[in-house]
């Protein structure tokens, strides 16, 4: 999960938040979501879009997918380079350099909330999966105990530039180009004492309410007759 300062990122600044703390909670978490959502991996070619410093990346190749990361921060991909051994390019979401159809599964964590285009960028995603693949997008959502408790800092920069979509919202957006699953996980608001601890409990007890989950992962399955092209 992005949680971005009110100054911009500095890529190894950023990198190192995974690393503590609260940061290093959420990532785990939302880390296993996602591989528990993509099943097996192994020889699927798979793309991960707006892969920042590459840590998405890095977990979904040790489960044995054919990576290409891409992004349009260099100095994200700087870092990416050093634990990636796939594919990585610099370029934008909304003009991916692969052919339609090109790959397995298209991954896409936490891209649309800082995206100037999300329909372009989900069309994009959508075109270069092939008929029966599969398009995950992580998503933050507003509404759970972790947006609530900050339902401030989120009217600040550079919150104030964010899109955060709802679980509805985030399904809605989608919808055009398929059927569309959610997967939501990481239900407690913050940093707390003793959160690796109780994490798990916290996590149990939101399970039936996965609308209240801070982290959303939408599965897309396009449906190449009625998926709008650009």
């Amino acid at each position: 999960m992005t949680d971005p300062q009110d100054t911009p990122l500095d890529a190894r600044a950023y990198d190192t938040w995974f690393e503590h703390g609260w940061g290093a909670y959420a990532f785990e978490i939302e880390r296993a979501t996602l591989r528990d959502v993509l099943g097996d991996l192994d020889g699927l070619r798979v793309i991960d879009v707006g892969c920042g410093t590459g840590r998405f990346t890095a977990d979904l190749e040790e489960a044995g997918a054919h990576l290409v990361a891409i992004d349009r921060d260099e100095a994200m991909l700087e870092l990416a380079r050093q634990r990636v051994g796939g594919t990585i390019v610099h370029g934008d979401a909304t003009a991916l350099p692969l052919a339609d159809d090109a790959v397995d599964v298209t991954v896409a964590m936490t891209l649309l909330e800082f995206a100037d285009a999300a329909e372009d960028i989900v069309s994009e995603l959508v075109r270069v999966t092939r008929p029966g693949g599969r398009v995950a997008i992580g998503a933050l959502n507003p509404r759970s105990p972790w947006g609530l408790a900050r339902h401030r800092e989120l009217r600040r920069p550079p919150w104030t530039a964010a899109c955060l979509r709802t679980p509805p919202e985030l399904r809605a957006l989608l919808a055009a180009y398929g059927p569309v699953s959610t997967r939501a996980a990481l239900y407690a608001p913050g940093a707390m004492p003793g959160l690796r601890r109780i994490g798990p409990l916290i996590e149990r007890i939101g399970q039936p309410f996965p609308d209240l989950g801070a982290f959303q992962i939408a599965l897309l399955d396009p449906v190449p007759e009625t998926s709008p092209r650009r």
